[in-house]
């Protein structure tokens, strides 16, 4: 309170010396010839008077007390209450991420590898997983082709002939040696009723065809195409269609055949064992 009172003071006295200044030159100007230039003295005094108030402890921020003159003032524009808070929460955010990162380079490196490893071996353990699964049904599939296979083998002569298109004598199985016999004996008709049930039962052996009682023969020479997947199968397809030709012709059309028309069958045989031995890929 003194100290505003004292500028109050201070501030009155300076208006009242320029106030006096200002009366003083009107004075002098008033009575100075209208045809010279009139020149004001200066008061040393109220010059003095007012560069002392100006270096008081006011402290004017634009004068500047060792050039007695102006000084240059910088102004800023202050920045808003939101722009002030905006720049603290980044500044905020900055030091926390840059804390975080640096906790867990120094910190958590090692539960962050015991996760990868976790990850890892669940991982691993799905490929496992996967693989034996994989192994599993391959091994299933094997013991079911070993299963049919084995079954097709166990299968017996007497069931096959059961499912021969024609009805034979059993003979025990052994066709090849009985269609021999009337072949010797010259029956060539039932040599050749013989001779074909015996390829029809070695070509289901080999499981070329299913004999399966209804089917026709010509239904078994689409089943030896069929297996495309051998390299012989055009040969003994040609082969067996001979056989059955001739079978046919016979049999069913009371044709009489002679002894050449048999021995183009039968001296064919080794070329049919051959033939339906071979089981390699096309």
């Amino acid at each position: 309170m003194i100290r505003f009172a004292r500028h109050s003071r201070r501030t009155r006295w300076l208006a009242f010396v320029a106030g006096l200044a200002i009366s003083v030159c009107m004075a002098t100007g008033s009575r100075a010839p209208a045809d010279e230039p009139v020149v004001a003295p200066i008061d040393e005094a109220a010059v003095d008077s007012v560069r002392d108030a100006l270096q008081s402890e006011a402290n004017f921020p634009w004068y500047d007390a060792e050039t007695d003159g102006l000084a240059r003032v910088e102004v800023r524009t202050p920045a808003t209450p939101k722009e002030a808070k905006a720049w603290q929460e980044k500044v905020k955010a900055t030091r926390q991420r840059q804390g975080t990162n640096w906790n867990w380079s120094m910190g958590d490196v090692f539960a962050r590898m015991l996760q990868y490893a976790a990850w890892a071996a669940l991982a691993l353990l799905f490929i496992v997983g996967i693989y034996f699964g994989i192994q599993s049904l391959m091994d299933t599939e094997i013991q079911l082709a070993a299963s049919a296979e084995e079954e097709d083998e166990q299968r017996t002569d007497a069931e096959r002939m059961e499912n021969l298109p024609i009805d034979v004598a059993r003979a025990d199985g052994d066709f090849l040696e009985v269609a021999r016999q009337y072949y010797q004996a010259g029956d060539f008709a039932a040599a050749i009723v013989y001779l074909f049930s015996y390829k029809l039962m070695q070509l289901d052996r080999q499981q070329w065809i299913r004999l399966t009682k209804g089917k026709t023969n010509r239904q078994y020479l689409k089943e030896i195409r069929k297996r495309r997947d051998r390299s012989s199968w055009k040969d003994l397809q040609s082969l067996t269609r001979e056989t059955m030709v001739t079978f046919e012709d016979s049999f069913f059309g009371h044709h009489a055949i002679d002894r050449a028309r048999f021995e183009t069958c039968w001296d064919r045989l080794d070329e049919f064992h051959e033939r339906l031995a071979d089981g390699g890929a096309a």
